[in-house]
């Protein structure tokens, strides 16, 4: 467990939620820790070159961060939590991507991140979802997430066009090792779902995904896990893909991540 942080789960329906209640000395020490592999990969981030470092990388961060639009930031702490806090929580699953765009400095296009259980070497497709609370009440806000994320997964998974998949499994080269033998798995895995989506076969049946509503709001007024339970069950009623993990991460702003990112880059 991380301190300031409330989490339920529920194994049947393969359900969880975390609740960022306080921004802790621990979060932030695991920000310190995990930014660098989270950006770059943890491939890149264990080699000694400067670029990978944690300054370099809180700079990189902000320049990337701090013009967009407010709904983008949103989108990108959320993305950045997610990072975190999945694989905290769910120890069998490790990252095989990382969160900066390889190509350029914009917003990733593809599957926000690429995971892979070290028990049974399946892999995980991730999207992650952000938003405030609007003119929605919370349940509404955490389930509408929740269907746009399988929206996206949907159009996108089945996708002919080699970019998607190129940038994917290059992304697993930068976060796993050469000698990591998941990786040659994980990258088959991609190129076989290229391939397949080529002669129109059902890839969606054959992925497993985690799907991340990421509500900011306030966490005075916690989420209900049977928010996120029930909705998960009417899911597995019908379900999109092979398997399925639903994992809601609510947090009240972004504004106390901004101003640590922001003062770390300048006391470094």
């Amino acid at each position: 467990m991380i301190t300031g942080i409330s989490y339920d789960f529920c194994s049947g329906t393969q359900s969880h939620l975390c609740v960022v209640q306080d921004f802790s000395d621990e979060l932030r020490e695991i920000l310190r820790s995990e930014l660098s592999k989270i950006c770059h990969g943890a491939n890149n981030a264990t080699t000694s070159i400067s670029i990978y470092s944690y300054k370099a990388t809180l700079i990189e961060f902000l320049k990337r961060y701090n013009n967009k639009k407010n709904e983008t930031k949103i989108g990108m702490i959320g993305e950045l939590l997610s990072h975190i806090l999945i694989f905290h929580y769910l120890p069998d699953i490790r990252p095989a991507s990382p969160f900066f765009n390889m190509e350029e400095a914009s917003i990733k296009k593809g599957f926000d991140l690429i995971a892979i259980n070290a028990k049974d070497s399946s892999y995980w497709i991730t999207e992650v979802k952000s938003g405030e609370i609007g003119k929605s009440n919370k349940v509404q806000k955490v389930r509408t997430l929740i269907d746009l994320a399988i929206s996206d997964l949907k159009k996108r998974l089945p996708d002919t066009d080699s970019t998607i998949w190129i940038s994917a499994i290059n992304n697993v080269g930068v976060s796993l090792s050469a000698g990591d033998p998941e990786k040659e798995i994980l990258q088959k895995y991609l190129n076989d779902f290229w391939e397949e989506n080529q002669i129109k076969e059902n890839v969606l049946k054959k992925t497993n995904a985690i799907l991340v509503p990421v509500l900011i709001e306030n966490t005075k007024d916690p989420v209900e896990f049977s928010t996120v339970t029930d909705k998960n069950i009417k899911i597995l009623k019908k379900p999109p893909f092979n398997k399925h993990i639903v994992f809601a991460i609510q947090k009240s702003t972004i504004s106390k991540i901004e101003q640590f990112l922001t003062s770390e880059a300048i006391q470094q």
